[in-house]
């Protein structure tokens, strides 16, 4: 790690979350269109969809930043994932990855995916699910009440811990709860060239006594 960079303030990370939240929404609603929408409702496409939501997360929160160290948000705000374990091959910088996204991005993918689950025991999804939902929402058993609650809870712990892990990062140390369960950081990415070159060339003045002729 390089120890003379800057650790990234909320603001700076805020940002880099926000724009990497928005770009992966869009591809998730792209994809939803063109398996549900744009062909015909079948209920084994939008498992697929899921599925293909949680490949496009790991690709680009996890074996993409493995390799470049960032994501787009990040890129964007100069801004880099630091380890603070030394000398890291690919699998352990996945492995360390996955240690946190697990609580950032993965968990709630988990969620909808039990929420689908539940909802389809009980309700059973098909294309007019919200129009079957409101029909029955006065008559609702003991397992589909469940059903709905529990998808309810885990999002709002969820959005509880997303809250308290975005706000840790004013303590002192500076750094939130993922970042040092995972062991990793984010600093603001720097150019070393203009510190390495003044290192290069070190000033070494030698006197010269200049004699006439």
């Amino acid at each position: 790690m390089n120890n003379n960079s800057e650790k990234a303030q909320f603001w700076r990370r805020f940002l880099a979350g926000l724009i990497d939240f928005i770009l992966l929404f869009a591809l998730f609603l792209l994809f939803f269109y063109l398996f549900l929408i744009l062909t015909n409702w079948a209920k084994i496409k939008f498992y697929l969809w899921i599925i293909t939501v949680f490949f496009l997360t790991f690709t680009y929160r996890i074996f993409m930043v493995s390799f470049s160290l960032q994501t787009l948000g990040q890129f964007l705000t100069n801004t880099k994932i630091y380890f603070l374990r030394e000398n890291l091959n690919f699998k352990a910088k996945i492995l360390v990855l996955l240690k946190k996204e697990i609580f950032l991005s993965l968990n709630w993918i988990l969620t909808i995916f039990i929420t689908s689950l539940l909802v389809d025991l009980s309700f059973g999804l098909n294309f007019n699910f919200f129009e079957n939902f409101i029909s029955q929402s006065q008559k609702l058993n003991l397992f589909q009440q469940i059903s709905l609650s529990f998808p309810a809870l885990l999002a709002k712990v969820n959005f509880f811990f997303l809250i308290i892990n975005n706000l840790s990062i004013f303590s002192r140390h500076k750094t939130t709860i993922i970042d040092r369960y995972s062991n990793t950081e984010i600093h603001l990415k720097k150019s070393g060239l203009a510190n390495n070159f003044l290192n290069a060339i070190p000033a070494n003045f030698i006197p010269v006594d200049w004699k006439g002729n």
